[in-house]
């Protein structure tokens, strides 16, 4: 599988540069900027973006419907599944530990690292619990349920992290809303530890996602051909996957990059002391 990637290059205008007042104040024009060489994102990316991923993966289940009396009848169950994250057989991804004090990147698999960028879940046991209760009396039958259901980390997120070193080096520029300090289209000769790079990453400790649904319904008899029938589900998400934009600059007058919470990422092992200057890092959990 190949994903796309931006090797000519990604310029990005905007009307801010040509405003009347530096302001949003409604004038000026994306295109004035772009005569003007002026764009407010730049990007290129170099590199081979191949995948050849390999994940494992099993299930199983145990299910028994007990009929307690005449009119009562009960539905439980007890579900297991392990899916393990995908793994590229032909490249080393990269990964991020997150602190508040300083970004760790990582090679999935080196010096105890998760090889597929987080670390799997072992433990996910998916109940399920259904009842049915006749009321031979008003003709109703009533049935309630109750069940967990895993779902797998969505596969653009995988494709998100191809981009990222040592697979490609994104390299971003990008200048204040109505301060250029982007004067051309041409980029800088690249610098470890100094030219600005993007960084997409899991959280390496992510609980797995599930959702919980319960449903309730009242069926009535009217009559020897025709039923009528009012239900109610629910459902609620828990630990669902979302990104979070970590490295976003702090509002400010000035160059952006100073202003990021995290200016750098050190790889492991630390005594190599190889860093990459960051623009954005998006952990996904």
């Amino acid at each position: 599988m190949w994903a796309y990637v931006l090797s000519r290059g990604y310029y990005q205008f905007t009307s801010g540069y040509t405003t009347r007042t530096a302001t949003n104040d409604g004038t000026g024009s994306a295109l004035a900027s772009m005569e003007l060489g002026l764009p407010a994102v730049r990007q290129r990316q170099v590199g081979s973006p191949r995948m050849n991923l390999r994940q494992w993966y099993a299930d199983a289940y145990v299910q028994d419907t007990w009929r307690v009396t005449t009119s009562t009848t009960l539905n439980l169950g007890l579900r297991y599944e392990f899916m393990s994250p995908l793994t590229d057989v032909s490249n080393q991804w990269a990964g991020l530990f997150v602190t508040r004090e300083k970004l760790t990147a990582y090679i999935g698999g080196q010096m105890g690292t998760p090889k597929g960028l987080f670390y799997p879940n072992k433990l996910n046991f998916a109940p399920r619990v259904g009842i049915a209760q006749q009321v031979r009396r008003y003709g109703l039958v009533v049935r309630a349920g109750y069940g967990i259901f895993y779902t797998p980390v969505d596969m653009n997120t995988w494709c998100n992290n191809l981009h990222n070193v040592p697979i490609i080096f994104p390299e971003t520029n990008q200048s204040d809303a109505f301060t250029p300090s982007i004067r051309t289209f041409d980029f800088a000769a690249p610098v470890v530890g100094r030219t600005v790079t993007s960084f997409t990453a899991f959280d390496p400790y992510q609980a797995p996602q599930y959702v919980q649904q319960w449903s309730a319904s009242i069926e009535k008899s009217l009559g020897q051909a025709t039923t009528l029938e009012i239900g109610y589900q629910g459902d609620r998400g828990f630990h669902l996957q979302r990104a979070h934009l970590i490295n976003n600059a702090l509002p400010g007058p000035g160059l952006i990059q100073p202003r990021r919470p995290y200016g750098s990422a050190t790889f492991l092992p630390v005594r190599s002391s190889r860093t990459a200057s960051l623009s954005s890092a998006t952990p996904s959990r």
